[in-house]
């Protein structure tokens, strides 16, 4: 099957190579990809909201993932597309989106047609696919393409402009300043921020109103900001003074270059732009914004050797929340993380521990995604490490790396993590992400830590386990407790994780039978991410882990614990359920339940009775019924812990 993208206009969709396969296979596909394609992950109207969706990751190829599912039925197991750029780059909702079909298809052959050969692209492009088995890259010059492939690209530009026009995004000869800026908005909610900045750049560039040219820089600056392009951000130049935007606005694109400056260290701009906003450590606290600007003044106190002064202003930032009540998840996992990381470099670990814990208590109670659960491990295996304690550390590390593993998309790794785990710049944020980087950084630190720990590194093991999350559809056949690790086996064969990650998921074949010693042929190892409190669990509490995973056997730091049949009523006893803490709405339509999350990326609709009748009576207070029906009948428990809609608490023993 051979088809044919054109990506050589400024002016695209998203998603825009996605779309014009769909276009060229199947009618439904189109206009289910369509449609996906400009939906944003949510209103994305606070501050709040931005710093919550940092917790489900890089957006850009989580979108392409979820489009890639519409498509891939219409597309042949043999793939060759025709990829027509000429002068432009290759944005990275297109380059996610061919890197995630990389992974699903078994052989795409890929045909780059650029103006030149020095095009800039062209490197990355083949670092990035010549890691890959499956992929065959080609490149040739824009005008040497064939008259036939000519007339299949041209046919392609009207039905893009058709889609644009039908999502109320019609571009006529004239430039339409309001319009271009809620289309870069689309693009940005959307996850193809990077076609709405290029269009805003563009249409500056040639703007010859003062005032225009102004509202197109503060929203240029402001999608950079919400996208991470903080080098731009930093370094755009701003006129004397601005005269299309007004003075609360003005004082806002401050605040913007102070921070972007901040982060990568352009610590000179940082100072010049805190002080035109107004912002220092005597800022009057008002409101939630006035708190995020003390904070970010707060880290550049850090970078300004000035510790001392970066703890109070956090601890002020915290009194204030305290005292005025303020709901802000993001806000308080923010503060808390930062007065932590101080704690740490101050070497008070015990005290740095407990706000680690306070920061992710916030987001614990049914909120945590596969990017929390990574960042959470590798947060508290540093401190450890930091603390000497290496082999709290080592599981801590292993930990991160097991989530990574069987995280449903590797390349949606946030942005803090990404950093650390790629050995990356600030200024390196937004380039894409090589799965071989992380798999290094694993292997290093865990070998490290090894060495540290005086553990001897395990020897490799013919036995290569097949790794996922737990799911409620998936038989467990034993429960493995090991201080942090928790652990299930199946004989179940689950999906191989990408190519790449294959040295990773051997690694840690070889590390984890020996740490607890399986005697079995297991297939897969299921990494469970249901349990709030990893530490202390006690013996009783892993045999609850392993029934109401319906295991038939249950080992707890290498000692086999009898595994009776557990009652009903002694699992209540030692199990707490409740409704996740961050429903903070509901809505009842017919046979239908809406829940509306503090983290909106988590909404969901329910359209199962059982489950729906389970949500209400505990909603309602009557815990006793619901937990009774829900330890009866541990599937429909499970799928409420799978799609966080009920939180599971490990009593401790009596």
């Amino acid at each position: 099957m051979s088809l044919y993208t054109n990506l050589s206009y400024s002016l695209l969709c998203p998603f825009q190579l996605l779309l014009d396969l769909a276009f060229q296979t199947d009618k439904k596909a189109y206009l289910d990809v369509s449609r996906l394609a400009f939906t944003p992950f949510g209103e994305l109207n606070s501050p709040n909201e931005w710093i919550n969706l940092e917790s489900l990751g890089n957006i850009v190829p989580i979108r392409a993932q979820q489009l890639i599912k519409y498509l891939s039925p219409y597309l042949s197991k043999t793939l060759c597309i025709h990829i027509y750029l000429d002068e432009r780059r290759l944005s990275s909702d297109n380059l996610y989106s061919l890197l995630l079909l990389a992974e699903e298809l078994p052989q795409l052959t890929l045909f780059f047609y650029i103006a030149e050969d020095e095009n800039p692209c062209r490197e990355q492009l083949t670092q990035l696919f010549t890691a890959k088995n499956s992929v065959d890259i080609h490149f040739a010059k824009s005008n040497t393409i064939q008259a036939f492939h000519q007339a299949q690209l041209k046919e392609l530009r009207p039905h893009q402009q058709a889609v644009l026009a039908s999502k109320g995004f019609k571009f006529d000869s004239a430039l339409n300043i309001n319009l271009l800026i809620g289309y870069a908005w689309t693009l940005l909610k959307t996850g193809a921020y990077e076609i709405g900045t290029h269009l805003l750049e563009e249409a500056r560039s040639s703007c010859e109103n003062i005032q225009d040219a102004d509202m197109l820089l503060l929203h240029l600056q402001l999608i950079r900001f919400h996208s991470h392009q903080y080098e731009k951000l930093a370094l755009e130049p701003y006129p004397p003074f601005f005269s299309g935007v007004d003075a609360d606005s003005t004082k806002y694109l401050y605040y913007l270059k102070a921070y972007a400056a901040t982060l990568t260290r352009h610590l000179d701009i940082a100072e010049i732009y805190f002080e035109k906003a107004g912002i220092n450590e005597h800022l009057p606290l008002a409101d939630e914004f006035s708190l995020y600007q003390l904070n970010i003044f707060a880290l550049y106190s850090v970078f300004q050797q000035k510790a001392d002064l970066a703890y109070r202003l956090e601890k002020k930032i915290e009194q204030f929340a305290q005292d005025h009540q303020l709901d802000s998840i993001g806000l308080k996992y923010v503060n808390f993380i930062n007065i932590a990381r101080l704690h740490k470099k101050a070497h008070e670990y015990p005290l740095s521990l407990s706000y680690y814990e306070k920061a992710y208590k916030i987001i614990s109670q049914g909120g945590y995604t596969t990017s929390d659960h990574i960042y959470y491990n590798m947060n508290l295996g540093s401190l450890h490490e930091a603390a000497g304690d290496f082999k709290a550390a080592l599981l801590f590390w292993i930990n991160a790396a097991l989530h990574w593993l069987v995280a449903e998309n590797p390349y949606a790794l946030a942005w803090r993590p990404k950093l650390i785990l790629c050995q990356e710049k600030t200024t390196e944020l937004n380039h894409p992400l090589l799965l071989s980087d992380v798999v290094r950084f694993f292997h290093h630190k865990i070998d490290n830590l090894l060495d540290k720990a005086g553990i001897p590194e395990p020897k490799a093991t013919e036995q290569h386990f097949h790794f996922c999350l737990n799911h409620p559809a998936l038989l467990k056949e034993a429960c493995y407790v090991h201080n942090g690790l928790i652990l299930y086996s199946s004989y179940q064969i689950t999906p191989p994780v990408f190519e790449e990650l294959k040295p990773l998921a051997d690694y840690l074949s070889s590390l984890l039978k020996h740490i607890l010693n399986f005697n079995s042929d297991y297939r897969t190892l299921v990494i469970d991410d249901s349990v709030q409190n990893l530490y202390q669990i006690d013996k009783q509490q892993a045999r609850i882990l392993a029934s109401v995973n319906h295991c038939q056997r249950c080992y707890w730091n290498g000692e086999s614990l009898t595994l009776q049949k557990i009652t009903s009523n002694e699992l209540q006893s030692g199990l707490t359920l409740s409704l996740s803490e961050l429903i903070e709405d509901t809505e009842k339509e017919e046979h239908l339940l809406k829940l509306k999350y503090k983290r909106s990326f988590l909404n969901k609709t329910l359209d199962d009775e059982d489950e729906i009748n389970i949500f209400l009576a505990l909603k309602e207070g009557d815990h006793s019924k619901a937990s009774q029906q829900l330890l009866s009948n541990l599937p429909l428990l499970q799928r409420l812990l799978y799609k966080k809609i009920i939180c599971l608490q490990i009593n401790p023993e009596k």
